[in-house]
């Protein structure tokens, strides 16, 4: 039984596989890879950068002004971040798509490969300990303000 559940995972489509969904970033989540963006349609900006070790944030800023178009929460942990310790714990799914405010976009973030584990030395408790994330972008998805 878990080695057919193994195999169906491993051969599970990727997020970015979703009809005209187009990958943007592939993350060695133990790699400071610095900060990148990609140009997306709408004179939107999507870029990722890191916070400390165990965390790596997705934004989507509009041009010129340069807001973020994915809702933050004030306090707490934000979907579009891949954080170790969010992953660990469960706190949000480790696939999940996001709107872009004011725009047919959605971002998806697939953190099912990023691995982790406690870290008392790490002030979240937990850290990647190997692995990788995507993060891709598809056009078309609803409109949600």
């Amino acid at each position: 039984m878990i080695a057919v559940i193994i195999s169906a995972y491993a051969l599970a489509a990727s997020p970015c596989s979703l009809q005209g969904a187009r990958l943007a970033f592939s993350i060695d989540v133990l790699r400071d890879q610095g900060a990148n963006e990609v140009a997306l349609p709408g004179n939107v900006r999507l870029s990722i950068g890191r916070e400390g070790a165990s965390v790596i944030s997705v934004s989507a800023q509009d041009e010129p002004y340069g807001y973020n178009l994915i809702y933050r929460n004030a306090h707490g942990p934000t979907e579009s971040d891949i954080a170790a310790w969010a992953i660990q714990n469960r706190y949000y799914p480790k696939v999940r798509r996001i709107p872009v405010r004011g725009h047919p976009l959605e971002i998806i973030i697939d953190a099912r490969d990023a691995e982790t584990a406690v870290d008392k030395s790490d002030f979240t408790g937990v850290r990647f300990t190997g692995g990788k994330a995507q993060v891709c972008w598809r056009h078309g998805a609803v409109r949600r303000q």
